[in-house]
């Protein structure tokens, strides 16, 4: 008698049962399921095939395999309700230093204190099969639904969110916006400007108003250096000249200029 050839293989391998590869379950998976079931066999190998139950695949391994980000989970909602795998501790998102991962379970592998359980022997038809993979497909998390919501809302309004004493300053200078400091003050400090025009010009009429009169009643004794102070202390706010009192000065004026003429 001959004796028979035994089969070798060169590397690791991960072995499925004929029965399930033509089981109705099986056969309905999409694409993306038929993917996630191979890496989370390649994790297996990767652990000497002793970590079912505790298989760590994170969202951006699966993405790396070739599931699109936006189908990994409805495809971990699937190959769940088929019966083929089982998540045995939830994760949790958040940041880095908070985040927990999923850990799985192949139900159709042995695992260190268990046989295989196949849950997927539980779905008779196709009909039936059909039916879970899409309504697990499509069923979300309505948890994690809002939690992604209220996040992106956060995102956006903390974005947005104005100044926490309601005003915003210029990140160089530290400037308020709306006020005008002029650029040629002494000291290098910049000082504020009034921005009422007729402020500005009482101000400047109230300043130069003396000086004119001054050189104008040297040149001449008879002048309108009065009528032109009586303006400009109107103009700043004064009470006007009595103008009883203006004659009498401008007839005393004239006395004195009759009585001392010029050589």
């Amino acid at each position: 008698m001959s004796r028979r050839r035994k089969t070798k293989i060169g590397g690791q391998f991960s072995w499925r049962l004929r029965e399930m590869m033509e089981s109705d379950p099986f056969r309905v998976l999409s694409r993306a399921g038929h993917l996630g079931l191979a890496r989370l066999e390649i994790e297996l190998c990767s652990n000497g095939g002793t970590n079912n139950g505790a298989l760590i695949v994170p969202f951006a391994d699966f993405e790396k395999f070739g599931i699109e980000r936006e189908s990994i989970s409805p495809m971990i909602r699937e190959v769940v309700a088929l019966g083929f795998v089982r998540i045995t501790h939830r994760g949790m998102g958040g940041n880095a230093e908070y985040r927990i991962p999923n850990k799985y379970r192949l139900t159709y592998k042995d695992t260190e204190r268990e046989k295989p359980t196949d849950d997927w022997r539980a779905i008779k038809t196709r009909e039936e099969a059909l039916q879970v993979a899409k309504t697990a497909r499509k069923a979300k998390d309505v948890n994690a639904v809002t939690r992604s919501k209220n996040n992106a809302k956060k995102q956006i309004t903390g974005a947005e969110k104005p100044h926490a004493s309601g005003r915003t300053t210029h990140p160089d200078n530290g400037q308020v916006p709306g006020r005008k400091t002029h650029p040629l003050a002494r000291g290098g400090k910049p000082t504020p400007l009034s921005i009422s025009p007729v402020c500005c010009r009482r101000s400047r009429v109230a300043k130069r108003a003396p000086q004119s009169c001054r050189k104008r009643t040297n040149e001449s004794p008879v002048s309108d250096c009065s009528a032109q102070s009586a303006g400009t202390a109107t103009a700043a706010g004064s009470p006007p000249i009595d103008p009883a009192k203006l004659i009498t000065g401008l007839a005393d004026a004239f006395s004195g200029a009759a009585l001392h003429p010029a050589r």
